[in-house]
């Protein structure tokens, strides 16, 4: 095997890694092999070392583990961001570098694309980065707690021990920003931001522009290849690999950018899903506890002033009836995926 195949198998092997870590948490992959990896790596392995290092090491290798992983998992740093962008520079630059073959067959219109689908990134990030995503201190905290009201179903009225407020609905308190955030989605390690009501269009721009620097070196280097390969070979795929090894470079960023398109594009299509549901990513986990409470028989519905409420069994009054379903219980938050994306656009 050479390098370039040990290469692919790498970045291939990356790739699903990556994939695996970041959506096996996700409700719809929780009972799925995704779901069982992710615990594995997560999990399963690093208590399995732990008791490794234990016996061989007296515990001196988990007391590094403790200090990296909580660096890189609990505290603010750009790492992942500095990673993004060597990877995206690298391939523009490879790209420029030897792509020439294609660039200089470029008119001025081909020029100003290529100009803008290589700023976008580089753009996009550095305002996800540096936007406010909503946080929420002394000053507008009486307009936060009334942009949304209490479902009393997966939010009710609690004091955040740290911020000493109310919890504006739908916020969380951030252990990594250290503060509340309106509508919290996330805390996304690839803009060292979180993610919130005031800055998730600018999230939706960074995996949008990602997306699409990533789908113009597929296709614009795909069709270069295309129209290099050898077409006398055996079978269309033995002469797009024998194009993609003869311009190793040019490959790597096609290959690059095809492992990576698809993480990018299986975030942002949940992403999307999230808004036509009518919650964000914290939510969807919120609503997933919720669910297994139901399927357990351990949710009861009951109503007050004509609002929906849910509560548990040792705390349901007389006239609370058991919850069967999720599909009974009524998402105040969901106004329909148009509006739901207008509120995002326009917060």
């Amino acid at each position: 095997m050479n390098f370039f195949y040990k290469y692919l198998l790498f970045v291939a092997i990356v790739s699903a890694f990556v994939f695996i870590l970041l959506f096996g948490q996700l409700r719809i992959f929780r009972h799925t092999v995704i779901g069982k990896l992710n615990r594995l790596f997560l999990l399963w392995l690093p208590k399995k070392l732990s008791q490794l290092d234990n016996k061989l090491l007296h515990g001196k290798g988990y007391v590094f583990y403790r200090i990296s992983s909580n660096y890189v998992f609990f505290q603010k740093h750009s790492l992942v961001v500095l990673f993004y962008l060597c990877i995206v520079s690298f391939c523009i630059f490879n790209f420029l570098y030897h792509g020439r073959t294609i660039t200089n067959q470029y008119h001025k219109l081909d020029w100003l694309l290529l100009v803008t689908s290589a700023v976008l990134p580089y753009v996009s990030l550095y305002i996800a980065i540096y936007s406010d995503p909503g946080v929420v201190t002394q000053e507008n905290w009486q307009e936060a707690s009334t942009a949304y009201p209490y479902d009393y179903k997966i939010f009710f009225p609690r004091t955040c021990e740290t911020c000493k407020f109310l919890k504006p609905a739908r916020s969380k308190h951030c252990r990594l920003c250290n503060c509340c955030v309106q509508k919290f989605d996330h805390h996304c390690i690839w803009i060292n931001n979180c993610v919130g009501r005031n800055n998730i269009r600018y999230f939706f721009l960074f995996l949008l522009s990602t997306l699409q620097i990533q789908l113009y070196g597929v296709f614009c280097i795909g069709f270069h290849f295309n129209r290099v390969r050898d077409s006398t070979l055996k079978s269309l795929l033995v002469s797009w690999w024998a194009a993609i090894t003869a311009e190793r470079q040019l490959g790597s960023v096609f290959l690059i950018s095809v492992f990576s398109s698809v993480i990018v594009f299986s975030f942002l299509c949940y992403e999307f899903y999230l808004v036509y549901a009518g919650y964000t990513t914290n939510e969807s986990e919120k609503w997933a506890d919720l669910n297994e409470l139901i399927l357990q028989s351990k949710v009861y519905m009951h109503y007050r002033n004509g609002v929906q409420m849910l509560t548990l069994q040792e705390d349901a009054p007389a006239d609370a009836t058991l919850t069967y379903s999720l599909g009974q219980v009524h998402n105040i938050y969901d106004r329909g995926f148009w509006n739901n994306f207008k509120s995002i656009c326009f917060p």
